[in-house]
């Protein structure tokens, strides 16, 4: 039996900087609602912030205060649209049938009949 399990890398931040034009590993990106307030939760951080140790789930005041950060709204519409589009990636190659969505950038490909 051959499963691939596919994770995509802080989706919500990578799709703002893709969105943006922005690498996600060389771009300082959270996704949080800087209108809620310092106390807001962040929502995902791009792979370079992750890299310094920032962790999604953070509220804003925790973010480092020395170094500049982009703040872009959640946006699930479109994150929901980025994940059919990649979706629609695996179809390409596997049989619906082979694919187990496990939330909105986490699914699990059977391969087995593939191999």
């Amino acid at each position: 039996m051959v499963i691939f399990c596919i994770d995509l890398k802080s989706f919500y931040a990578s799709v703002e900087c893709v969105m943006r034009g922005l690498n996600p590993y060389t771009t300082n990106l959270v996704v949080a609602d800087k209108a809620r307030g310092p106390g807001s939760i962040v929502l995902a951080v791009s792979p370079k912030l992750r890299s310094y140790g920032v962790s999604s789930r953070c509220r804003i005041f925790d973010l480092p205060k020395n170094m500049d950060i982009i703040y872009a709204k959640p946006r699930m519409k479109k994150y929901i649209e980025f994940s059919t589009k990649i979706y629609s990636v695996y179809l390409k190659y596997v049989n619906k049938d082979d694919i187990h969505v496990y939330s909105i950038d986490e699914a699990f490909l059977d391969l087995t009949t593939y191999m």
